[in-house]
Order: structure tokens, then sequence, then C-alpha cells
């Protein structure tokens, strides 16, 4: 979430609007959990994981498309953290915050949160889909973990208001930018967000004036993926998923309303019917293929988009028309025994 708010308060916010670390690797640690998905560029069976590696990971919920529709670019990844062994356990270090019982009138100024951790395992069980990548070799490592272990000691406080240049408090995407700078990152990675009536009425009233963002998809390299895994989807489903939520995401112009894929139950956010509909149905498709290219992939969920609401093209926005590739599930390297087509 790059609002880094734990699901189950989200929907209190929406209501208003409608030890000791090293510098470890393991290259046997097996997870105890039955999964799906776990595809590694490599191919190998168990990738080797290590201190410092950036895990990004999507939740699963119609409230994390809420999110993902703010900023010009799609991400498939909206929170983001850094993997640090503890005593030869991996745990991701993240910045969280939450929001109790809110009878105020602005949610963000009622949320709490910092760094912490939680184990690998339990990550995994909870994110819908996770991908973690290794660091680019200009990246001190050791200072990247060394950030991640000082700011979780010292309870650096959550942002609920993101804001990407006071660092005295950090969002979930802005610790881990910061703590690869700390390893040597000088570029700083900032997604401007749409320009969209709705929305700006809704970081209006959260009290958030950045006018960009940190993605985490833009903390990663494709390159340097590790392993992709998930106990909800397949391969395929995950492309497919991936593919419903782009189309969404580049069909929501600056004249659209949130409304129009949103419904507020009483209790919760979720998709208007006909959304809910086109997502139940895309991830249906391509039952002959286990493992589709991500361009055959985006062609069958916007064939499928076009027979809902129309043919769109890129000429109807100013967003980018959408991924090039599928940085979640990148293409496997040349010397893998195993093929996919990309």
């Amino acid at each position: 979430r790059q609002m880094c708010i734990r699901d189950r308060f989200i929907p209190a916010l929406i209501i208003m609007i409608s030890g000791c670390a090293a510098l470890q690797e393991k290259k046997d640690y097996k997870l105890p959990l039955e999964l799906k998905t776990h595809y590694s560029t490599s191919n190998k069976q168990h990738p080797i994981l290590r201190s410092g590696q950036i895990v990004v990971s999507e939740s699963g919920n119609d409230y994390s498309l809420f999110f993902a529709l703010f900023p010009e670019r799609y991400s498939p990844f909206i929170h983001a953290g850094i993997l640090v062994f503890v005593d030869g356990e991996p745990y991701v270090y993240e910045g969280l915050g939450s929001l109790p019982i809110f009878m105020g009138d602005t949610p963000t100024d009622a949320i709490t949160g910092k760094i912490h951790r939680r184990h690998l395992n339990h990550y995994l069980e909870v994110e819908n889909y996770t991908s973690i990548y290794d660091l680019p070799d200009t990246i001190d490592r050791s200072k990247v973990v060394e950030f991640a272990l000082y700011n979780h000691q010292h309870e650096t406080p959550f942002d609920p208001y993101m804001n990407s240049l006071n660092h005295e408090k950090l969002y979930c995407t802005e610790f881990v930018l910061e703590a690869l700078k700390a390893g040597g990152m000088t570029q700083q990675k900032l997604t401007p967000y749409r320009e969209n009536k709705s929305l700006k009425i809704v970081h209006e009233w959260l009290k958030i004036t950045d006018k960009t963002v940190i993605q985490a998809g833009s903390l990663i390299d494709p390159k340097k993926h590790i392993v992709t895994l998930s106990h909800n989807h397949s391969y395929r489903e995950i492309q497919l998923y991936i593919a419903t939520r782009e189309e969404l995401h580049r069909r929501f112009t600056k004249d659209q309303k949130l409304g129009n894929i949103f419904e507020w139950t009483g209790f919760r956010l979720k998709f208007r019917p006909s959304i809910a509909q086109f997502s139940d149905k895309a991830i249906l498709l391509l039952k002959n293929n286990e493992h589709p290219s991500w361009k055959a992939t985006q062609a069958a969920v916007r064939k499928l988009a076009n027979e809902y609401w129309g043919v769109f093209t890129a000429e109807k926005t100013s967003q980018p028309s959408g991924l090039a590739s599928n940085p979640a599930l990148p293409c496997l390297n040349n010397n893998s025994a195993q093929t996919t087509s990309c």
C-alpha cells in the first residue's frame, strides 16, 4: 500500500470518502507454506535470499486498486519493505500505519504507526503476491541493512501524509528509498499524481499536499528479480490479475470519478458490479496456457474490457498506455532450462 495502512483499518478511513542481524544469505531456506506460485528468473528451486533485498507486494483486495489509481503510472506493487535475516530467520522491515476508531474530520490526523517487522512467512500469508529483488551492484548492502535496523530500533514514526521530502517520518516506500539512498543511491524516484478532480478532492481531505509519490515499482530493477511467491494465485492468474488492474488504471481518465469504480456498502468499499464481473471473468482467461506471455495476457484482458466498455485507445488519455512488461514475472534468464514466452 502506498498509503501503507493495514487493510483491516481501511474501512474506517474510506467511510468518510466513499536481536542481532548479519549480512546472511540462505540457499536452502524453505517456506512452510503451500505456494501456488514459486517463480524464479534463474529457475532455482531455492533462490538465494539475502539481507538488504527489496520486498514488494500487493494485498489483493478492492482497496489496493483504490490506492493504485492515484499515481500517473500503474504499479503492480503497492507496498515495500527490506528483507533482513535475524538469527537465521528472514524478516521484512516496513513502515505501516493504523487507524483506530475514528470520530474526527480527517482520518490521516488519527493514523499512527512506525517502522516494524514481520516474519517473511507471515508476510507471504497476508499478501496476495510478493516479489523479492536484489540490490543494484552499486549499493552498499550493509548500509541498507543498518538503516532498516536503526529505524526499527528507534521506532521511526509512520508518515500518513506521505511527504517524500520530510524524512522525520517515513511511509513504506519512502522508508525503502531512504534505505537505498543510505546505501549509495543518488537518484530520487518520484511519480506524479494524476490530474483528476475526484482524486484531488480525496487528497485535499486527507491533507496530502505532495504532487508526487514514491511507487513500490520504482524501487526495483526487474533484472535483479530473485523470486515471486504467492499462495493465492498461479503464474497465469498473477499475469491476468495484474493486467486487469492495469487496464482499469489505464481507463481511469481525468474525467472519471472514483464512484464509477467503487461503491460504499455501509461497511466497506467494494467494486461496482460491472467492475467485479469484469475482474472475475478476466482471471479465468487463457486457461489452456499456464505460462502466458505478458503481451498475450494484456491482449486478452483488453479484448474483454472492450466487450464491457468499448474500445479504448491511448489517444483518449494523457497517461502512459501501460506496462511494457510485467516486473512481477520478468522473463527467465537465457541460461535457464525452463522456457517462458515474454
